[in-house]
């Protein structure tokens, strides 16, 4: 995956996605810095770039990265709240 195409063209320090179950992957290990919802059909979850969080990244395609189901299963809740309500 290039990294370099998912980074935002008004911050090249910030990498985003509209992959939900890759964003509830990410914030297990990154802090979410912001949502981007000026799409009207898409929401992007956006992350401080660094070269940890193109490892996470590559690992979760990888199928590498491990994380706590029943945590993941609350951070869906959370992440649909969180688009619901535009936070």
């Amino acid at each position: 995956m290039n990294m370099k195409s998912c980074l935002t063209n008004e911050d090249p320090n910030i990498f985003s996605t509209s992959d939900l179950h890759l964003a509830i992957s990410l914030s297990f290990f990154h802090n979410i810095v912001g949502l981007d919802n000026s799409s009207p059909n898409r929401i992007k979850f956006l992350f401080d770039y660094s070269a940890s969080l193109e490892k996470t990244i590559e690992d979760y395609w990888n199928g590498k990265l491990l994380v706590d189901p029943k945590g993941f299963s609350n951070k869906l809740s959370e992440f649909k709240t969180r688009i619901r309500t535009g936070l």
